[in-house]
């Protein structure tokens, strides 16, 4: 939690502070947090209460507002996030009088705005620095808006009544504020940093692209292509990808260069004009766009990558007669695919997602819903996953996250159980979710596959030694105190001043969100109190002793920081590795024999392997095949020969979302040679174009592979997976779109049938395997660390699960064990009954005559030797 009251949007992210409306007893004012409860305060302090700030712009690591101070009025404020950088920026309003604050822009980390609607001016902070730029007068009912910024160029329209909307530019001062044209402006969008807009033509009843460079000379239409292809003109946005600018024109998709002869009709979608159509919107190098198709009661959900037979339809959904839209909303990219939510007049709101293609455009996860009544609410994205607020039956309205596949969709947090969490918003800010329950803000930041998470415990951000960066306290709970040792070197160690502020307490807690897995944990340590001659004497030994448990496990029985680090003011490192899963790594600080518990820094650092299924796959044949597409194949081939009818290659494309710095990477495919016992060579090239779609390629249009061959291996009869090392490619390529492609052949021209399989398969697809590079070891100088082995726990799989799951159970258990299943107040739900409970052995649970509702539950296993409790997600499914 980072607020206990409510909060009201937006949220301005200004570097490591964020900025919101606050309602606190009663009084609305400005709030900027480090997203901690002790770093969240009401700014600026000069800014009374009930001064309302709204009109929120960031402009680099300051965010720009607007407020009354009750002196002089509403005036432009700008912020840095701290007291003294919390200024008023313009003294432009009369006291005690409201003016208008609107379209806003920034060019060179300078403001410019509107007030009263027909007032141009521009702001670097400060009263003196604010500057009228251009004031037309208030009895020509003058209005500015589109506010354009070009270069270093301003471009804006000034509408009239009864006029149409003229077109101007500034470069900032008065006189060089002119106007270019009086024709029209609308709709504006930047290509290679000229200005193209739409201007609507009265007497020809249509809509035309026009474009400037800033003179009324050079301030042009630009014509439609000759017939056959013409069009009316645009009456969509604006949509700029690539090199060209996007639009629809009643039944057609066009693109432009910015010249007629680069103006061409992509592809003519209807027979019959459909003019009630969407906008276009981008994703993942495809726009998507949908039309209303009459008579019907539909609407057709269409995607292109430019090329018309790259425009296809890929879905049909209902049309929303209700609100009088297409239906489709939250239209949100996340991992290389776009998520969205069609209306449904049966099932009410679900989330759809597409990668571009019909087989891969599909309902993520069907969800009992009540239709026109609960909806898809607020959403966000972080790490490529799409984060969103969903009424379920059994939930109510909680927090749900999807990755596109139907397992990696799921309830995230249970605010409110037994009822419904009302939620004021969600953001994205840094590298975590901001989400407003109840009136309160809440901050969430999921585990990542290659984040190593550090904790500074009871201290703040602290950079140590081998580039380590320390969080600020996060993630505890318990009623605890900070011990401060203000002086005094800690020996073992270069980063003193990690150790010299510590968290203690008689008991307490923390709850870290890691992904499942191993994790190897690091807990630091330094006894800073007793046997420091300063602060207790010399006497250290027997007078802290402490228990550590982590997921339930007992991992340090009277531990004596004195007594393990060889003396006072002794950096002390223990490591263990820990097995996670429920996405939550619990530590329990918990008192022993003397004293209380105390900690200095916490290290995190989880097995980082990421296992990536492709998003394309196909296998591509020369002549007579050459113009045939084999994208949707169960099977891919390769194959050469001394005749073109024998060739095929196969290609592959995986995404890089959420990789980081990579030790390894390994192409795993499974099959074999089909056609000979013989040993077949398979080589792996890099392609540098990642723009080849899986429904598309043909070898006529296949992109050619690079010229260094990245590795090879020989296939055999034997169906397995063979894999190659690709590591220093895609190394090569995280820098880029954040995807690769990849093709395999045959060089030696061995004319023999390599069959592997594809995406497509059933089962044992090909896999992308990322070894990332290891953080560096947590170490304490020249000492030697003592490693506790982490015993083999059990674990349990699928989690989250629905109605069954299987517990594995350790090995380490001996004799007569006993399991239950119980929910958090502790109540037993579930005992395996007839079935028996053996070490290293399975345990089948089976919970379809239970009626429970999605949660946490826990799993407890006990023998004479060995306890232990588990977490189980259960997606009430």
């Amino acid at each position: 939690m980072v607020t206990n009251f409510p909060i009201w949007r937006p949220i301005i992210n200004a570097g490591n502070k964020i900025f919101f409306l606050g309602n606190e007893q009663n009084r609305t004012r400005l709030y900027e947090s480090d997203l901690t409860l002790a770093g969240t305060r009401p700014l600026p302090l000069t800014v009374p209460a009930g001064s309302f700030p709204r009109s929120f712009t960031r402009v680099k690591d300051a965010v720009y507002f607007t407020a009354d101070d009750g002196v002089t009025g509403q005036e432009l404020w700008k912020s840095d996030g701290t007291t003294a950088g919390t200024l008023q920026a313009t003294d432009i309003t009369p006291a005690h009088q409201y003016n208008s604050f609107s379209q806003q822009t920034t060019i060179n980390n300078t403001l410019y705005f509107v007030t009263e609607s027909r007032i141009l001016w521009k702001t670097g902070g400060t009263p003196a620095g604010t500057v009228q730029i251009k004031s037309f007068p208030a009895s020509s009912q003058a209005r500015i808006n589109w506010l354009t910024a070009v270069d270093n160029t301003l471009y804006f329209a000034l509408t009239r009544p009864r006029d149409q909307p003229e077109l101007w530019r500034s470069d900032g001062t008065t006189a060089g504020t002119v106007q270019v044209i009086t024709t029209g402006f609308s709709n504006p969008a930047v290509l290679k940093k000229v200005l193209y807009f739409c201007v609507v033509n009265n007497e020809e009843e249509k809509t035309e692209l026009w474009k400037t460079d800033g003179s009324a000379a050079g301030t042009v239409r630009i014509e439609a292509p000759p017939l056959p292809d013409t069009y009316e003109g645009p009456n969509s946005n604006l949509l700029v990808s690539g090199d060209f600018i996007y639009f629809l024109a009643d039944d057609k998709l066009i693109k432009t260069d910015g010249t007629t002869e680069g103006t061409v009709v992509i592809k003519k979608i209807y027979d019959e004009p459909r003019i009630n159509h969407s906008n276009l919107y981008l994703a993942a190098g495809l726009m998507y766009f949908s039309f209303v198709q009459e008579n019907t009661n539909t609407v057709n959900f269409w995607r292109s990558d430019g090329t018309t037979d790259g425009t296809i339809e890929l879905a049909t959904f209902d049309e929303d007669f209700v609100n009088g839209t297409h239906g489709i909303r939250r239209f949100t990219e996340a991992g290389g695919k776009l998520f969205f939510v069609p209306y449904d007049s049966q099932v009410g709101d679900q989330l759809w997602v597409s990668d571009g293609t019909v087989a891969g455009t599909r309902m993520v996860k069907h969800i009992d819903q009540f239709p026109d009544t609960y909806v898809i609410g607020y959403s966000a994205t972080l790490d490529d996953i799409f984060y969103y607020t969903l009424h379920e039956a059994s939930t109510g309205t909680e927090l749900w996250r999807s990755d596109g596949t139907q397992e990696g969709t799921y309830l995230v947090q249970d605010f409110t159980p037994g009822g419904s969490t009302n939620f004021g918003g969600i953001v994205s800010v840094n590298d975590m979710l901001l989400i407003s329950v109840n009136g309160e803000l809440y901050k969430y930041r999921p585990a990542t596959a290659t984040q190593a998470i550090r904790i500074n415990s009871g201290g703040g951000t602290f950079n140590a030694s081998s580039g380590r960066t320390f969080s600020a306290d996060d993630y505890f709970s318990g009623t605890t105190s900070i011990s401060r040792a203000a002086s005094g070197d800690i020996l073992n160690t270069a980063d003193d001043p990690l150790y010299r502020e510590q968290r203690f307490g008689s008991s307490f807690s923390y709850a870290i969100p890691v992904k499942n897995g191993k994790a190897d944990v690091l807990l630091h340590f330094a006894e800073t109190y007793w046997g420091v001659p300063a602060r207790s004497g010399t006497t250290g030994t027997n007078r802290r002793k402490f228990h550590v448990d982590m997921e339930g496990s007992r991992k340090l029985t009277n531990y004596d920081i004195f007594a393990a680090a060889g003396g006072a003011m002794r950096a002390k490192t223990e490591h263990f590795t820990v097995n996670v899963t429920d996405g939550m790594l619990n530590i329990d600080f918990l008192s022993g024999t003397a004293d209380k518990p105390a900690i200095a820094a916490i290290e995190v650092i989880p097995d980082a392997q990421f296992v990536l299924e492709p998003v394309a796959d196909a296998y591509v044949r020369n002549t007579p095949n050459q113009e045939t597409n084999y994208g949707n194949e169960a099977t891919l081939e390769v194959k050469t020969g001394s005749l073109p009818s024998y060739q095929r290659n196969t290609y592959l494309k995986f995404p890089l979302f959420g990789v980081g710095q990579i030790s390894s990477a390994r192409l795993r495919i499974y099959g074999s040679n089909v056609q000979s016992s013989a040993a077949t060579t398979l080589s792996v090239f890099g392609v540098q174009d990642d723009n080849w779609l899986e429904d598309g390629i043909v070898w006529q249009s296949a992109p050619a592979g690079t010229d260094g061959m990245l590795g090879s291996i020989e296939v055999t009869s034997t169906k397995k997976y063979y894999e190659l090392d690709v590591t220093a490619y895609i190394r090569s390529q995280l820098s880029g779109n954040r995807a690769v492609s990849l093709l395999l052949t045959n060089p030696a021209n061995q004319n023999n049938q390599l069959t592997f399989n594809s995406r497509e398969s059933a089962a044992n697809r090909p896999q992308l395997v990322i070894e990332t590079t290891a953080p560096p070891a947590a170490r304490t100088g020249s000492e030697q660390e003592i490693v506790i082995a982490d015993p083999e726990i059990s674990a349990i799989y699928p989690n989250p699960a629905g109605k069954y799951f299987t517990v594995q159970v350790s090995k380490v258990h001996q004799g007569k064990t006993d399991m239950k299943l119980s929910n958090l107040s502790g109540n037993t739900i579930w005992v395996p009954g007839y079935q028996l409970v053996r070490p290293a052995s399975q345990v089948e649970v089976d919970l379809s005559a239970q009626r429970l509702p999605a949660g946490i539950y826990m799993v407890k296993i006990q023998s004479a030797n060995f306890t232990e409790t588990l977490k189980v997600l259960l997606t009430g499914q």
